[in-house]
């Protein structure tokens, strides 16, 4: 980048160094993009994501579920409302 702005190394803004960092890593990432897929081709490699899959579902049953839950909820608390009338 400091060539092609006719700089010094020494010469770049912080800003500048810091986009020189991400161009670096956005080009090593070319070099692994789809390493993941590639590397669950089998039964076994896709099983031992299992324990991950439900630790998200856990984390995040929450979100998912939070409307039910809350009408749930306050449908319960209506219904014993009116019981103690």
């Amino acid at each position: 980048m400091a060539n092609k702005l006719h700089l010094k190394a020494t010469e770049l803004t912080s800003a500048q160094k810091q986009q020189v960092a991400l161009n670096a890593v956005l080009e090593a990432g070319k070099t692994v993009a789809g390493a993941c897929e590639k590397a669950m081709t089998s039964a076994s490699k896709n099983r031992s994501s299992y324990p991950r899959y439900i630790n998200d579902i856990l984390v995040n049953r929450e979100n998912l579920f939070r409307r039910h839950l809350n009408n749930a909820a306050k449908s319960l608390g209506d219904f014993m409302k009116k019981i103690g009338e």
